[in-house]
Parts: structure tokens; sequence; C-alpha cells
């Protein structure tokens, strides 16, 4: 937590704090995906809430190559498989983005420096692109990936564009139609015949044209001067899509509708367990896929008549775990499954094999290897990004990999299989164990002693460096999953059967010391001589502090499978299972930080905030926040944090929202896991006023009730409506005369269902949306 202090002479030394409450690092969450696009058969992309993901077998298998907090991927078009743009908006109702990426999609960086509302479309014809906003700026870049510029705004909310070729264009918002013939430098507007949500444009060639809106698509044959409607039974129908010249398809709620004869005709297809549709990609006339809120992926092989559904691979079972120091590690699983861990974040790494993953060892911040079944070994060495398959020379499961030091590695597996590495893991030799039984687990202390645990009981020990091994056994013939230990002499042996078993002879002889009536438990780590940690069934988590003697629960939701557990460095304790859960309890000193100065100024264009700090940790973002005399703070903007630091930081942010008056500004400090505290609250004039303008609500998200203040420049008549995400009128807030000023009105949607709601305001030639979430 960041301590806001005002003294540069004073800082806060935080003394050691032990988390008796484990955190969840990665779970299965609901994930809204909006945007799909594919640069060749095998290699495609999914934007989404706070993510981007990737295939590079043709949509068998995806994984999460950034998780972007807080940003919203609406739409993204790939050059190659490498480069890239997305664009979007930040935290819902939040500035919005044009990013770019040149490594497939793990890095981004700003390619707008910009300050724009959503943008919500962007579309690729060769080197060109263009993109299209919420407050109707139209943006251009050339090359596509070079920078991109706000080329004009026009007098709508613009949710699609579509290019047939470098110079003629289109695009739509509510109700609203505009084309180009000049590569989007000038537009004119077109008519589309209705009042209502626009939400894509699609020309099949320079004639040929569909918009999709509500209940119905619209068509055009003469390059979108005139259209006629085609009613279709979706409230919303968000993308439209031609494959060929006959065969299309455009989606909606549920549902999709196909047409194989140019659109003549459309059937509807429904599309069980999948809402709301948003977006459609087709790579030839069978293969296609579909993207949709609440985690919805499906792909097709029949030319859309039947969908399967598939998860990003991140949520796979997990089965093992390895850091290499706090902020570094892997994790790998089902489906060939690999999350990495770089600073605080688990994404996806890039894995070469479908095959389970059942072992992971970390040789340092870049480099791990992983084993799996069917003989699989493969490598990593750019921060576990990336993977190469080496050669096993077997095609047996391997079940445990354990390196003694950088180069020096052993891998176990079934069948007795015993494989040794002296190179950092690039070549393998076989080593003769002389059993045949299943071997699923191995230990190392030192270079010269280590045990091998098996089936039925078997263990197997080395004092000379694995040139031989002495065969022991446990005091009962069950599976032995995992071996911890001390010394030479002391260790434990985790069986089947929910059993721990101790040695006081390097292995000569057993006995039970533990046994759980109920549960089955697959790994225990140790964090000292004295305490460790043990993982199973139903999220099942058991702490020892007299070396595995007793046990005590220390389980917690959500109650899943827990696979594997790992103990780094005194402070941290990470266990992760089904469906990709990750968890971990910290034991850590915060380190002394201090915010040193915050001030704010008038300029020409609005209020000017500036802060410093001389350290932070754990610093997520900073929340600007201002309220006028008699009101509530609000929010108006945000400042990325830098993590944890002792670096001095200066931070500065420009409102530019504010009209005449007195007001009062705030920082609002957010730590990595929600935890926030305010600054002290300074003051500021304002002497002159701005022109027309539609605020945020606030507050937002809001339940039931909410103000929204608006400022007209003139006498104007003015209308305010709020609208549901379909387009309908769901409330009118004001629809008379007004004379220039500031107005606040009050909105209360206790009628209304919990979501996503627009409010549009129209003051003479004016008009602007927002949108605003109401939470029950």
């Amino acid at each position: 937590m960041l301590r806001l202090l005002m003294s540069i002479c004073l800082f806060v030394i935080l003394s050691v704090q032990i988390s008796s409450q484990w955190n969840t690092m990665h779970s299965e969450i609901r994930t809204d995906f909006y945007t799909i696009d594919f640069v060749n058969k095998n290699v495609g992309y999914i934007g989404g809430e706070s993510k981007i993901a990737r295939t590079t077998n043709g949509g068998r298998y995806w994984s999460t190559v950034s998780s972007l907090r807080g940003w919203d991927i609406l739409s993204l078009k790939f050059a190659d498989q490498n480069n890239g743009v997305a664009v979007g908006q930040r935290y819902y109702v939040g500035p919005g983005f044009i990013v770019k990426t040149t490594d497939s999609g793990f890095s981004w960086y700003n390619a707008y420096s910009g300050n724009t509302t959503a943008v919500n479309d962007i579309f690729q014809i060769g080197t060109e692109g263009w993109a299209v906003s919420e407050n109707g700026n139209v943006f251009k870049a050339s090359p596509f990936m070079g920078s991109w510029q706000s080329v004009l705004s026009l007098p709508s909310n613009l949710n699609s564009v579509f290019f047939i070729n470098d110079s003629i264009g289109w695009t739509v918002g509510w109700g609203d139609l505009f084309k180009t013939t000049d590569g989007g430098n000038n537009w004119f507007e077109q008519q589309t015949g209705i009042d209502k949500m626009c939400y894509d444009i699609y020309f099949q060639d320079e004639n040929r044209g569909w918009i999709a809106s509500r209940n119905e698509v619209l068509r055009s044959t003469d390059g979108g001067a005139v259209w006629e409607s085609i009613p279709l039974n979706s409230n919303v129908l968000s993308r439209t899509k031609f494959v060929n010249d006959t065969l299309g398809f455009i989606t909606g709620i549920g549902k999709i509708f196909k047409t194989t004869d140019g659109g003549n005709n459309w059937r509807m297809i429904s599309i069980p367990g999948c809402s709301r549709i948003t977006d459609i990609k087709f790579l030839d006339e069978q293969t296609g896929f579909l993207v949709g809120i609440f985690n919805s992926l499906f792909k097709t092989n029949d030319g859309g008549d039947t969908w399967n559904s598939f998860n990003l691979g991140e949520y796979n079972n997990l089965n093992d775990i390895h850091l290499a120091d706090p902020t570094h590690g892997v994790a790998v699983g089902e489906n060939g499954t690999i999350l990495r861990f770089v600073g605080d974040l688990w994404v996806s790494g890039d894995s070469p094999t479908m095959k389970r993953l059942n072992s992971v060892n970390t040789l340092d911040l870049s480099t791990a290897i992983a084993v799996g079944d069917s003989g699989v070994i493969i490598k990593s060495t750019n921060l576990y990004r990336s993977w190469v398959k080496k050669n096993s020379g077997v095609t047996v499961n391997l079940n445990s990999i354990n390196f003694v030091n950088y180069f020096n590695g052993w891998i176990v597996g079934d069948k007795g299989t015993l494989l040794r590495s002296t190179d950092s893991g690039n070549s393998w030799n076989p080593s003769n164990t002389g059993r045949s039984n299943n071997l699923n687990t191995i230990e190392f202390i030192n270079a010269s002693s280590g045990w091998i645990g098996g089936n039925d009981g078997l263990i197997l020990r080395t004092t000379d460096d694995g040139q031989s091994w002495s065969i022991h056994y446990l005091n009962e013939f069950s599976n032995i999953l995992k071996l911890h230990f001390f010394d030479s002499n002391i260790g434990l042996a985790l069986s089947s059967g929910g059993k721990i078993h101790r040695t006081e002879n390097g292995g000569s002889t057993w006995t039970t010391i533990y046994n759980h009536p109920y549960y089955e438990f697959w790994d225990f780590d140790f964090l000292t001589s004295t305490q460790g940690f043990l993982c199973g069934q139903n999220g099942s988590v058991y702490i020892t502090n007299d070396r595995g003697f007793s046990w005590n629960s220390s389980s917690t939701p959500p109650y899943l499978n827990l696979h594997t557990i790992f103990a780094i460095e005194n402070n941290l304790i990470v266990t992760a299972g089904e469906n990709g859960i990750i968890q971990y309890i910290e034991i850590g000193e915060n380190v002394p930080v201090e915010l040193i100065s915050f001030s704010a100024d008038v300029s020409g264009t609005g209020v000017a905030l500036t802060w410093s700090t001389a350290t932070e940790i754990n610093n997520h973002m900073f929340v600007i926040e201002r309220k006028n005399e008699n009101k509530e703070f609000r929010m108006v903007g945000y400042r990325e944090g830098k993590g944890t630091t002792t670096d001095i930081n200066k931070y500065t942010y420009l409102d530019k929202d504010v009209e005449k008056g007195k007001y009062y500004y705030r920082l609002k400090q957010i730590d990595y896991d929600g935890s926030f505290e305010y600054s002290k609250e300074i003051e500021i004039e304002v002497k002159t006023a701005n022109n027309f303008s539609l605020k945020q609500n606030y507050p937002n998200p809001f339940n039931p009730t909410t103000s929204i203040e608006y400022t007209v420049p003139s006498s104007e008549y003015v209308t305010l409506k709020v609208y549901d995400i379909l387009g309908n009128e769901v409330a009118e807030l004001v629809n008379e005369q007004k004379q220039a000023g500031t107005y606040e009105v009050n909105f209360n949607a206790g009628n209304l269902s919990s979501g996503l709601y627009i409010y549009k305001i129209q003051a003479g030639t004016h008009s602007q949306v927002r949108k605003m979430l109401l939470l029950k």
C-alpha cells in the first residue's frame, strides 16, 4: 500500500506482516470477447475484456498472450503474425486507446498519443489503416504499423468502419452513415432511413453493402445511396461477414443468420450456450469462429451449421508450478498449457505441444524446462514466453524433472525411465534404474545425493551422482507422489491415500506419521526446516510447523482440486490446480513509501495537476477525483502507477472538462489487491468557462440513482434521454428550452435491470453520448 504522506522528511516503514488468508492470483473468470482476427489458417487472435489470446494451430488451442488490466479490446487487426493494432476503451467509461504490437501480442505500445473516447473499430487494407471512435473521431495510419492521427470528427457516435480499397470506405453510428472516396480525408453523409443504433457495416464490393442494426439488416446495391430493410429476429445484429459472393453470416443474440444466395434469404441457426455474439471470422467456406460475451468461443467445421465450444488454454487443469523468484515462474498442465509469471500477472506461454505437461523446473529468470506425456520435453530461454521441443529418445510419459544446478538435471517417467542432462537440458541421455515401475518424483539435495519415488512404494537412492541406485520401499505398497528431504537422513514421502511417511536413515526404513481420513493429497513443499504446506482434493491446504507430524487446515474457496504447491525464499507459497486456479500466501516486509507533493494550476485549457512520489509499493494506479462546492467527489481520470519502486516519479494530469467555478481535487491510490487510500484535498478556482459538455454520471457504477451534469453555451432546446444497450429508450430526463449554463439532473433506475446503459444529449446542433453501468 502506498501511504500518502505530504512531508518529504516523513516516511513509513511497515513491520513484517504475515497473511493468514489465501489470495487468488489466477482463476477462471467471466470474460467478454469482442473481436477475432486471423492472419492465416493457423495464427489467429481474440480481443476482449482485459485480454488478448492467440492460436498458432488453427484454433485447436488458445492461449492468453496479454492481460491488460482494465482494457476492453473492442477491435484488432494483424498485418502478419507479429505486427498488429488494437483499439478499445479503458475501465468501461474511461478513455479510448490505439496500441500496437510487434511481438505477436505479448507487449503493446501506444500508437496514438492524443485523447479520445472509446475507439470502437479498426480496419486495414494493405499498408493503410482506419479507426473510428465513440465521439465521432476518424483516425488513419499510413503505414498501418506507424503513428495514428486523428483526421477529422464526424457528428455521430461511430461504431464500425469498412473500406473496399485504399480510397472508398464507409462508417456508421447511431442511424448515421458516412462515405469517403479519398481514403478517409473527407466524408459525406448518406441516408440509412432508420434512426437507431447501427452496429456494423460491411461491403462485398463497391456497390453491395450491409448494415447490421436492431431486428433488421439493411442492404444496398448502389454503394450506399439507397438501403432496403430485411427484418431478422434478433434485438442486436452485431456483425456481417461474407465468405464469398453467396455465402454470408450475420451474428445476433445466441444465434446467427446464414445465407447461401447472396443475402436474398437468411436461415437462423441457434448457438446453444452462447449469449450475445460480438464477432465472426471464416477461414474458408467450412471453417469459422465466433466470439461473444461470457467466455463465448465457438468453432464450426461445416460451414456454420453446427458449432463447438472452446475454452482458453489458461483455464485447463494445472499439474505443476515452479518459481525462480517471487516475480518469475511457470505453471504447466493439461493440453500443453503453459502459464508464465512475470511481474504480477500470469499469462500464457507459447506451447509447442498439446500433450499433458506434468512437471516444470525454472533454471533462472528466463530459462525453464517442462516434461509431459509421450516423452515430451520442452525448453524456454526467453522469460518462458516461447518454447521448443527437445529430443527425449522415449515415448513413455515423463512425470517429474529436477535440476541440481543450472547444468545438471534429471527426469523420471513411466516404466522405470530415468534421463539425465549435463548441458542445461539441451540433450538427454538414459540412465539404467533396473526397475520397470512407473517413477513419479525425483529429489536431489546436492550433486551427489538424490532419491526417486515410484509406484508400489518403490524408493531409489543414490549417493554417487546417479552412478548407482539402491532399492528401498515404504512401509506399505502405495504409490509415492512426492519426496522431500531435509538432509541426507531425514525425509518425508507423500503417498496415495492422503498419507505422509518419515525416514530418519536416508530412506532405508519408513514410518507413517500422518493419515488424513477423507482427502487425497498430491503435493507438498517446505518453506523452512519445520514449516510445510500440503495441497489436494477440494481446495484442501494444510500447514505443519513440526516437520510434518501434525497438520492444520488452511483451505480456501473456491475449493477446486489443488495439484501442486511451491514455497520460495521464506515469503511466498503458491498453489495451483483445477481450471487454472493459482493461489498464494505471502509473508513479506514492505518498504518505505512516500507521496512528496500534490499541486494544481489553471492552464489555458483546464486544470493541470502534478504530483510526485519518493517510493511506491504494489501501486496499481492513481484515480483523480474532483468535486464542486457542496457536491461529492467523482472520478475524472487516472494514471497508471509504477508498481514497486524506490525511484522518485512525477505524474501529471490535465483536467479539460471544467467550467467556471471553485473545484477540489484528491488522489485515490489503488493497490493491485484493490485496497486504496486518499490524499489530502487541494483547492483551485477556474475563472473562465468552456463550451458545450456532457459529463460522466456520478456515481458510476450506480444503484439505483445517479446524477448527470451538462453545460450548454447558449439558449438551446435540450433533450436528454437514456437507452438500453439494444437502443430502446428507457427514460427521458430533459425535454425543454434551457438557457446558457450548467445543469444537473438525477436519474433513478430502480425499475431497470443491471447492465450497461447509454445516455444521449441533443442541444441544438450539439450532441454527445456517454455510457453508465447499473449494478444491483
